[in-house]
């Protein structure tokens, strides 16, 4: 069941820096009115069914952190990994550093996948094999009052 999971969390994983360039919005009709890459920065979630569930945050510098938990709801991750990412057009380039499961995904694995669909909470992507996934971004958790 890990190869399933690890074609996903290959996806999650970006490698380089963040270009100017970005996929198509459902409401961008033309290139002036598409967004950078920068609607990408932030922490984005991922259910992938019965083998569990995952976390990516991509940041603005071109790296990103990931965590994987083997069944919905642990609160402790299976496996944490680390790269860097960059967007060229509508590829996601990821390539990944670290891992804490050397079985679980091997470092400096690039890999690379199409942005199908932008929307301002979710977007969904092809692998290598043109399976379609869906990435949501999180939500924000409660803030403490004062």
């Amino acid at each position: 069941m890990k190869l399933p999971l690890l074609l996903v969390l290959c996806v999650l994983i970006l490698g380089g820096c963040a270009t100017s360039e970005s996929p198509s919005t459902s409401t961008a009709s033309s290139p002036a009115e598409q967004q950078t890459a920068s609607w990408l920065f932030g922490e984005w979630t991922e259910d992938f069914g019965l083998a569990g569930a995952g976390s990516t945050t991509f940041n603005a510098d071109g790296t990103y952190t990931g965590r994987f938990y083997s069944t919905k709801g642990d609160t402790k991750p299976e496996a944490t990994f680390a790269g860097r990412w960059r967007l060229e057009g509508q590829t996601l380039i990821y390539e990944l550093t670290e891992c804490s499961d050397p079985e679980f995904l091997k470092a400096n694995a690039l890999t690379k996948d199409t942005i199908l669909k932008v929307e301002s909470d979710r977007f969904t992507y092809e692998d290598g094999n043109k399976n379609p996934s869906v990435m949501k971004r999180a939500k924000p958790g409660p803030r403490e009052t004062f």
